[in-house]
């Protein structure tokens, strides 16, 4: 079975800052799991799974991406928002899965994301 490369693997090496922005860090507060998760997502040997690391699309210079909880991402009713913008790793939302679907087709919301983003410049 081949490897796939995923969008985060070509991203991966220039990241050299990790940020958290106060609504994520405001949802997350004390989750042990969500702590975990995050470590598995910056976890080197990890950078093609496809769970940990799903490609959702392209902001301005950002590439959005969503991970499940869990080591492999598997447990999916919440889910991690980050992005890879410029050469930092940001965790952006802890939503519940489908709050995310609903957040994804509603262009005012991702131009909101997309300011967020882009005042870490």
């Amino acid at each position: 079975m081949d490897n796939q490369i995923t969008h985060f693997s070509h991203l991966f090496e220039n990241i050299t800052e990790v940020v958290k922005t106060k609504p994520y860090e405001k949802e997350t507060r004390n989750n042990q799991k969500v702590e975990e998760t995050e470590k598995e997502i910056l976890n080197k040997d990890k950078i093609n799974s496809e769970n940990l690391h799903k490609f959702e699309k392209k902001i301005e210079n950002a590439f959005l991406f969503r991970s499940g909880l869990g080591q492999e991402g598997n447990k999916k009713s919440k889910v991690i928002v980050y992005c890879v913008h410029d050469n930092r790793l940001i965790f952006l939302r802890f939503v519940h899965h489908k709050e995310w679907e609903k957040f994804l087709d509603n262009n005012k919301n991702l131009k909101i994301l997309e300011k967020e983003i882009l005042s870490y410049e």
